[in-house]
C-alpha cells in the first residue's frame, strides 16, 4: 500500500513540476522530482521515528514546498532545457 502511495505521489510531483517549470531538462527534473519525494518520505520517517505528535507535518510539507519551488526556479534559470 505504501509503495502504492508513493508511486501516486510521485507522479503527482511530477505532473506539478512539468507544468510549474517547463524550462526543466530532463536532468533537472529527474533530479527535483526524486528530491521532492525523498524529502517526503523523509518527512514521514522522522514523524513515525523520532518526533511524533511534535512534528507538524503541515509546517514541514509548507516548508519543503517552498525549498522545492526555490530549488526548481534556480535550476530552470541554468538548465538547457
Amino acid at each position: 500500500m505504501f509503495l502504492q502511495v508513493r508511486d501516486l505521489s510521485r507522479q503527482r510531483i511530477s505532473d506539478v513540476i512539468g507544468i510549474l517549470f517547463p524550462a526543466l531538462d530532463e536532468e533537472a527534473f529527474r533530479t527535483l522530482t526524486t528530491y521532492a519525494v525523498a524529502g517526503t518520505d523523509g518527512q514521514f520517517v522522522e514523524r513515525e521515528v523520532g518526533g511524533g505528535d511534535c512534528v507538524d507535518l503541515v509546517a514541514m510539507f509548507e516548508l519543503h514546498a517552498r525549498l522545492v519551488h526555490d530549488a526548481a526556479v534556480r535550476m530552470a534559470g541554468r538548465s538547457k532545457g
